[in-house]
């Protein structure tokens, strides 16, 4: 009995110490290895890293502020204005949480001195992997533990119905979001053990590093402050156009809902604005002129202490739902970029001089 006891711990320890081994290995593995090729990314990611000290202001957030903040400009009127910026556009198309968080910390890691301003695309946590990321380093690149657990969470999470449910019904809303949670468990499993990037290691472990990619203009622009126009035709057309219209007609009357969605995407939102605040810089949310008809907002606590730009009310910028500065629902035209960019200045001064 005693021998049969003793075998089975010994199982059991070894076990264990296979999957520490394993788990430890990978981890060392991974942390030696450059960050991946992510397309428009790792460009952003680098060149914030060897000029971090430059730039005191950061907008962090998917192609709504990539496309549609221009820094030269920025810059230009916020000096005009007597209070002078150094911005670096770090947006990044298809952007959402949690990635933002990941993409912000690797920007962070080192800490640049000078930060003051960082502009926050505000989403909520989408379960669901986008599709037409699935199988790229993309998809894969930030799944780390923390990420894992907000997404663990987010599944688990179901929002307060005041009417009962049958059981039945009840055990399929709860399961509902689990499928989507494991594609992002098998993303997870993918970058903590280093899937894919056998040369890289291979070639470092031989002194022969691949070859690094220069930095791209056609990623961070001429002057490398990270704003770059779509490269879509620049007027709306067609199905576009339709859409547009349409979208418009319906936020005309209907007005827009404003929802908080969610305790996970606020709490993800909140660890993103302590890190920004534990470097002596203010965050600033930001709400896209979109025709979106839901937007995440923060929560009422958030709001009373936070500076909130939301540029989706018709009335208030008209100008930017003009046909001849939009691209369809979601974006503006380089033309319209323009029009923001100034608009937006505008509106975060306006929103300073309201401040204590």
């Amino acid at each position: 009995m005693i021998h049969a006891l003793f075998s089975i711990l010994r199982g059991l320890g070894c076990t264990v110490a296979f999957a520490l081994g394993l788990g430890g290995g990978c981890w060392a593995i991974h942390e030696a290895l450059p960050f991946p090729e992510v397309p428009i990314v790792r460009p952003k990611v680098e060149h914030f890293a060897a000029r971090h000290d430059d730039y005191d202001t950061l907008f962090v957030g998917s192609s709504r502020l990539y496309f549609q903040i221009i820094p030269a400009l920025f810059d230009r009127l916020t000096a005009e204005a007597g209070q002078p910026t150094k911005t670096f556009n770090a947006g990044i198309p298809g952007m959402r949480p949690p990635e933002d968080a990941y993409f912000l910390d690797t920007l962070l890691l080192t800490p640049p001195k000078n930060l003051r301003w960082v502009f926050i695309e505000l989403a909520g946590i989408r379960p669901a992997v986008d599709r037409d990321k699935i199988g790229t380093v993309r998809a894969v690149y930030w799944h780390d533990w923390e990420r894992l657990w907000l997404l663990f969470r987010r599944a688990l999470y179901m929002k307060p119905d005041p009417k009962k449910r049958k059981l039945m019904r009840t055990l399929k809303v709860r399961l509902e979001p689990f499928p989507d949670f494991f594609d992002h468990l098998v993303l997870f499993v993918k970058n903590q053990a280093n899937i894919g990037r056998g040369s890289i290691l291979s070639a470092r472990l031989i002194s022969h590093p691949p070859p690094r990619r220069s930095v791209s203009e056609s990623v961070l622009g001429k002057d490398l402050a990270g704003w770059v126009p779509t490269g879509r035709p620049e007027m709306m057309t067609g199905p576009e156009l339709a859409n547009f219209d349409k979208a418009l007609a319906n936020r005309r009357e209907e007005k827009t809902i404003n929802d908080t969605i969610d305790p996970i995407s606020q709490e993800a939102l909140e660890s993103i604005i302590a890190k920004v605040e534990k470097l002596g810089a203010t965050a600033v949310l930001v709400v896209p002129p979109t025709t979106n008809r839901r937007n995440f907002i923060p929560s009422p606590e958030r709001i009373k202490k936070s500076i909130v730009l939301d540029f989706c009310d018709l009335e208030k910028f008209p100008e930017l739902y003009e046909h001849r500065y939009r691209l369809d629902t979601d974006h503006l035209n380089s033309e319209g970029a323009g029009v923001f960019t100034h608009t937006f200045v505008r509106t975060w001064f306006e929103a300073l001089q309201r401040r204590p």
